[in-house]
């Protein structure tokens, strides 16, 4: 091979690229991004996820009252959910739990009464001229948490007291109740 056909070859094209350096330049630029946004994108995730189980708390507020009113009966901590499922045609899980896996807690107020009978042990009797047997403070509550469990001694059924009962019935939103030794967030 001689000099001269050594020298007619084409040199390489030189096409623009990025060095190394560029390019861990833009990862790094890229990663404090993606650190900067990721609890923007939490916050609003979980923000999402509230209204959902806000929504679905209504739904279930609304197919409550309107599975009393067509059976008649307001069902106790062992029959809400089977009603709710029925009513809004949902599994009795769904019911249960929230899309977070979550359990949802049925409270009876204490002093909900039907024939001077404490809590859901009676049916109270509705025929066309009214209710004959009516309720006594009807408050009934479905309570359900996003990310943490709820307390452990809150379970469904008549609640331990009446205070412990108001002081849900009367908390503000995105606060946690008075006297719940639980770890949540208010808005949780």
């Amino acid at each position: 091979m001689n000099r001269s056909t050594l020298r007619s070859r084409p040199s390489p094209l030189k096409l623009p690229a990025f060095t190394l350096l560029e390019m861990i330049g833009v990862m790094a630029a890229v990663a404090l991004l993606g650190l900067a946004l990721a609890p923007v994108l939490i916050q609003q995730l979980d923000r999402l996820a509230w209204e959902k189980e806000t929504s679905q708390l209504k739904a279930f507020a609304d197919g409550f009252r309107q599975g009393v009113l067509k059976t008649k009966t307001i069902p106790n901590q062992t029959g809400w959910d089977q009603m709710l499922a029925t009513n809004l045609g949902l599994e009795i899980s769904q019911v249960r739990t929230n899309e977070r896996g979550q359990a949802r807690v049925f409270l009876i107020d204490p002093a909900f009464q039907i024939d001077a009978n404490v809590g859901l042990s009676s049916n109270y009797v509705q025929n066309a001229n009214g209710v004959t047997n009516q309720p006594v403070n009807p408050r009934l509550l479905i309570v359900s948490s996003l990310v943490k469990a709820l307390p452990t001694n809150l379970v469904s059924g008549v609640a331990s007291s009446t205070a412990a009962f108001s002081n849900i019935w009367v908390v503000a939103e995105g606060s946690v109740p008075a006297g719940w030794s639980w770890n949540g967030r208010g808005e949780d």
